[in-house]
């Protein structure tokens, strides 16, 4: 099949100019950035992004504090880490309505909020929307009765019908309200599994008339989670699905953007576009999925900002996290930023070069260890990771004895060789570093004292022999 043209030619790029009255927030679920011929992938997976970077600034280390929909949205939303707005596993209680939000600060000076999120309703992320859609992802009663019977075929449901109306319809929704501010927040959510976009965007990367997509299966998936039912050709199938939705979604942003500049509504539009977190291809033990693990193919996702005021054709490679986009956009549009968030402006990196993390900062979800399939066995608690823009460290806590892994990721980034007891000074550095991070204290500033490591990690570096 014929590559299918997206005429870039009838988009109007032309500076942006003007007062902030639209602010989008273009969220794609499950997103990789090292899927992205934005950032060098071999499948032209984003030739619209691509286009439209030369308009905007891109993050290429852009960190979610969380692997999971509900807590990684909440962080976004929020500007705090899951351990400071209370959000820690998909199902937990909603937020606490005395933290804000970025939906109810700009309700109260008077913006109109509309978002088609699916399931996140009941994340307590709805206050200051004139509509939130809370139709919930799950799956159907048909879905569930085969499951429990065991069947090997269970229906998994596609989702890029949703997404071209979360397009359309967020474009009805912008022009029906000219004159006054509209905050629109979306979740495309076309790439998460069972990566199922239009067969024409598969067959760009692939013919795969009559192949049966057993991946789709929640029983077949679940052997992919145990390696115990996968072949090269399997494993190759599924990710060119998911290259395919990323392509799609992409074609769906190129429509977003086409129809803005329609509506001449573009050059007053603040666009985010990022994913929530990153997806597990199979890279650590983790097939189609996320939220049990903390290497770069779950925590690292693309962003990138649009606007007026924001530079053009600008790449930023400093470390940076979701949690710091509300307090950029507030600043942008011209409200006051809350005290004591987690999240820092972008606007000093974006113009000046200053600023950025030198560290960043995850945690795993917290129910991961219950289920007895899952590759990680013998943990309990939260997984969490302290990153440097060159190193990784990742804290595993059992009962026994805990575990560190640490990566070099300027010599390992797929992060294959664990050099911990290979590394006491830079172990140390960002054990410290982490253990301040999980007290609620600054890495940057804490004291020695402050950031003195508990007798059971000291132990653990005598017993590696690194440390007297």
């Amino acid at each position: 099949m014929a590559e299918s043209k997206f005429h870039l030619n009838k988009i109007d790029m032309n500076e942006s100019s003007g007062p902030v009255r639209h602010l989008i927030l273009f969220v794609i679920e499950a997103l990789r950035p090292d899927h992205l011929s934005l950032f060098g992938y071999a499948r032209p997976t984003t030739p619209f992004l691509e286009k439209f970077s030369e308009r905007a600034t891109i993050f290429s280390q852009c960190i979610s504090p969380a692997v999971r929909t509900w807590q990684a949205f909440t962080s976004i939303l929020t500007g705090l880490y899951p351990q400071r707005h209370g959000v820690r596993f998909i199902g937990d209680k909603p937020l606490a309505s005395e933290i804000p939000t970025l939906g109810s600060i700009l309700h109260t000076a008077g913006w109109h909020g509309w978002a088609d999120t699916d399931d996140l309703h009941n994340a307590g992320l709805a206050r200051g929307f004139d509509y939130f859609d809370n139709q919930p992802v799950g799956k159907t009663a048909r879905w569930r009765q085969r499951l429990a019977r065991g069947s090997q075929r269970a229906p998994a449901r596609s989702f890029f019908e949703h997404d071209q109306k979360r397009t359309a319809d967020t474009l009805a929704w912008i022009q029906k309200h000219p004159d006054t501010p509209t905050f629109t927040l979306l979740r495309y959510f076309t790439t998460h599994w069972p990566y199922q976009p239009p067969q024409a965007f598969v067959e760009l990367y692939e013919a795969c008339q009559g192949r049966a997509h057993v991946f789709n299966d929640f029983n077949d998936r679940r052997y992919f989670l145990m390696g115990q039912a996968s072949s090269p050709l399997d494993y190759a199938h599924a990710v060119t699905h998911y290259d395919a939705a990323i392509r799609f979604v992409d074609g769906e942003l190129e429509r977003l953007v086409a129809g803005l500049t329609n509506q001449r509504a573009l050059d007053q539009t603040l666009l985010v576009v990022m994913g929530d977190h990153g997806e597990g291809l199979g890279d650590h033990g983790i097939w189609f999925d996320h939220g049990d693990e903390l290497y770069d193919e779950a925590v690292r996702v693309p962003l990138l900002l649009f606007g007026p005021d924001i530079p053009r054709g600008k790449a930023i490679d400093t470390q940076v996290q979701s949690i710091d986009i509300l307090p950029t956009v507030l600043e942008h549009v011209g409200l006051s930023v809350p005290d004591k968030l987690d999240g820092t402006s972008l606007s000093g990196l974006m113009q000046h070069g200053t600023g950025g993390r030198a560290y960043t900062f995850a945690e795993s979800e917290r129910d991961y260890h219950n289920v007895p399939w899952r590759y990680m066995s013998g943990t309990e608690g939260y997984l969490r990771m302290a990153r440097t823009r060159e190193w990784k460290l990742i804290y595993t806590p059992r009962h026994l004895e805990h575990k560190f892994e640490l990566y070099n990721l300027t010599d390992d980034p797929r992060e294959r060789h664990d050099c911990f007891a290979t590394q006491p000074e830079t172990a140390q550095t960002l054990l410290q570093a982490l253990r301040a991070w999980m007290e609620g204290k600054a890495p940057e500033t804490s004291s020695a004292e402050e950031n003195e490591l508990d007798a059971q990690v000291v132990e653990r570096l005598k017993a590696l022999g690194y440390i007297d």
